[in-house]
């Protein structure tokens, strides 16, 4: 039987993993809003909004990496758990990407860049 701190550990860690990915799905929400606004032609509204974001998500996943090394040391299990831990990155990563995608089309259409 594990102890209650090892118990308490891994809550946290899962805590913390949850926090990391409602912060995805709430900058997931702002790019359908930029999506929205895209359509209206605010472009500098979404210019301001998707860089406000990519910050945003670039500071969150690099924190969530930080807390996630500390708690590994703290956390005994095999290689498994760094895996599953890592997912949530992934998605961060793919999510930043989107956001560049999107950041660079709204640049383009509000100064009328053509290539």
């Amino acid at each position: 039987m594990e102890s209650h701190l090892d118990l308490a550990t891994e809550r946290t860690l899962l805590a913390s993993i949850r926090t990391f990915l409602a912060s995805i799905r709430t900058n997931s929400i702002f790019a359908g809003l930029v999506m929205i606004l895209l359509s209206m032609k605010y472009y500098t509204p979404c210019i301001l909004i998707l860089t406000c974001c990519i910050l945003i998500q670039v500071s969150i996943s690099y924190l969530y990496f930080y807390i996630d090394k500390q708690e590994s040391y703290k956390y005994k299990s095999d290689s498994g758990h760094k895996l599953y831990n890592l997912h949530p990155l992934m998605y961060s990563i793919l999510l930043i990407f989107i956001l560049l995608v999107m950041l660079v089309i709204c640049i383009k259409l509000r100064f009328k860049i053509n290539k």
